[in-house]
């Protein structure tokens, strides 16, 4: 188990494309939420879901959910890692996307074996960049609140103002481009 990290589930997209909540959808009888979680539970010290008011009674009662703060919610998924940050004081902040659900404890567990000193290490491959699977060091809580404040939502904005590593996706698994799946429409759509 990681020393003193927090695992954060990003559960609180609109999921226009996807055309429902992307955390209940469903691989066999799993939701996405589920699978982030199970993945994030052996690497880290506890667990909070980020989502949208609307959704918090869908999941479970208890499991530890939030919403972003007041100040900037709905800003997006540097809002909810910072409301996590907010939430739970922890060194490390292990960050998924509720809908990359090919992930595995084992690419999580290997992203956590790296050796950095960077306020955030996120994952790249050839053809991407997947800055919301990464770790998320404390020391950037200010950062992300003055580019918030500046209205600045982009994720891959502020990492290139700061010290970032990036880790190549095939260093974590042999086949990025199953397991680095982001899924922006509902599987029974995508094999059409």
């Amino acid at each position: 188990m990681a020393v003193n990290m927090i695992g954060v589930i990003l559960a609180g997209g609109e999921s226009r494309r996807f055309g429902s909540p992307k955390a209940f959808a469903k691989i066999g009888d799993q939701y996405f939420y589920e699978i982030a979680y199970k993945n994030l539970e052996p690497v880290c010290q506890k667990v909070i879901i980020v989502t949208r008011d609307e959704l918090l009674p869908l999941f479970p009662s208890h499991l530890l959910k939030i919403v972003d703060t007041v100040q900037f919610k709905g800003n997006g998924p540097l809002a909810g890692i910072y409301s996590a940050m907010i939430e739970e004081l922890a060194e490390q902040y292990m960050v998924l996307p509720c809908d990359m659900p090919f992930l595995n404890r084992a690419i999580l567990q290997r992203l956590c074996n790296v050796c950095s000193k960077s306020m955030v290490v996120a994952v790249r491959n050839e053809q991407h960049l997947y800055p919301l699977v990464g770790i998320w060091n404390r020391s950037v809580i200010n950062i992300i609140y003055d580019h918030l404040q500046n209205n600045e939502k982009s994720v891959l904005h502020l990492l290139k103002k700061i010290d970032t590593t990036w880790v190549e996706a095939e260093y974590l698994t042999k086949n990025p481009s199953y397991y680095f799946q982001n899924l922006n429409q509902p599987l029974e759509e995508r094999s059409e």
